[in-house]
C-alpha cells in the first residue's frame, strides 16, 4: 500500500511538476567513521529509505542503459574495501539478507510473501507501465528530485536519540482531517489571511465546538461520498480530498470556489440533521 502511494506521489510529480514532502529522518553518526565512509544508525525513517532503495534497484532493471550509473550512485558504496560496507543500506534484521539478495539479483531465492520481492514487483510493474507509454528514465529521475526530505543528524555522547525518537512520533495532538484539509488549502493561496478569516471560519462554524473535529471528520467522509458517487476510506479521507483537487479537472479551481462549496454543503447537511448553523 505505501509503495504505491509513493509510486502515485512519483506520478504526480511527472505529471504537475511539484516537489512532495515524504516526511524526516533521524540519524546517529556513528564515532567510526572515515574521510571515505560516515556511517549513519537510522533511528526513524528505515521504512522510506528501504522503499526508495528498493524503487531505485527497480528502476535500474528497468532502464538497463542507466543501471551501472543508479547502483553505482546510490546503493554501492563504490570505495568500499570489504563486503560489509559494499551496499549502502544495511538493515540490521533478517531483511539485510533478504535485500542483499535482491541487489544481487538472486530474486529466485527469496520467499514470496517476502515484503522486499513484493515491493520490488510492484515497483517493477509500474515502471515498466511507465516505460512503454514513452516515460523515459530522465523523467522519472527528475521526478525524484523533487522527492523532499528533512533529515536530522544526531552525535552520539551530545543527543538523546530515543527522547528525540519519543518527541516525533509520541508527543502533541495528531492533527484531524479537517486540520489537515484546512493546511492543504490554504497552502495553495496567496491571501491566506483573508482565505482563513473570510470563508474557513464561517464555514468551521457551522459544527459545535466541543465535538467539531469529530462532526467536521463526518461531513468531510460524506463531502467526498457525495463528490465521488463511492464509498470512501475514512483512513485516506485527506489523501482522497487532495487527489480530487489536484486532478487536471481541478486545478483552476480557487480556494475560495472550493471553500464557498464546503460551506454550502455544511450548510445543508446541518440543516438534514435538524440542527441550526
Amino acid at each position: 500500500k505505501d509503495c504505491n502511494r509513493l509510486l502515485d506521489d512519483i506520478e504526480a510529480i511527472m505529471e504537475r511538476k511539484r516537489v512532495h514532502f515524504l516526511g524526516s529522518i533521524v540519524l546517529l553518526e556513528e564515532a567510526n567513521g572515515s574521510f571515505k565512509h560516515r556511517n549513519f544508525i537510522v533511528i526513524d525513517g528505515q521504512q522510506r529509505i528501504t522503499t526508495m532503495t528498493i524503487l531505485l534497484k527497480a528502476l535500474a532493471d528497468t532502464y538497463p542503459e542507466e543501471s551501472e550509473s543508479i547502483i553505482d550512485s546510490y546503493i554501492k558504496n563504490i570505495r568500499a574495501k570489504n563486503e560489509e560496507e559494499h551496499i549502502k543500506l544495511r538493515p540490521l534484521n533478517e531483511d539485510s539478507h533478504r535485500l542483499m539478495m535482491l541487489l544481487k539479483n538472486k530474486h529466485s531465492t527469496l520467499e514470496k510473501e517476502c515484503s522486499i520481492l513484493i515491493n520490488y514487483t510492484t515497483c517493477i510493474k509500474r515502471l515498466e507501465k511507465w516505460r512503454d507509454r514513452g516515460v523515459t528514465s530522465q523523467d522519472i529521475y527528475t521526478a525524484l528530485t523533487k522527492l523532499e526530505m528533512v533529515t536530522i543528524t544526531l552525535s552520539i555522547g551530545e543527543d538523546d536519540p530515543q527522547a528525540i525518537f519519543e518527541c516525533i512520533n509520541s508527543t502533541g495532538k495528531p492533527l484531524s482531517k479537517a486540520d489537515l484539509i484546512r493546511n492543504y488549502l490554504m497552502m495553495k493561496a496567496d491571501n491566506q489571511k483573508s482565505l482563513y478569516n473570510d470563508f474557513w471560519l464561517p464555514f468551521e462554524k457551522r459544527f459545535s465546538l466541543s465535538k467539531r473535529d469529530e462532526e467536521m471528520d463526518q461531513f468531510f467522509y460524506l463531502f467526498m461520498m457525495y463528490k465521488t458517487g463511492s464509498l470512501c476510506n475514512k483512513s485516506r479521507l485527506y489523501d482522497d480530498f487532495a487527489a480530487l483537487y489536484s486532478n487536471k479537472e481541478s486545478e483552476t479551481l480557487k480556494p475560495e470556489e472550493i471553500l464557498q462549496e464546503l460551506d454550502k454543503c455544511a450548510e445543508i447537511y446541518k440543516i438534514i440533521l435538524g440542527e441550526t448553523s
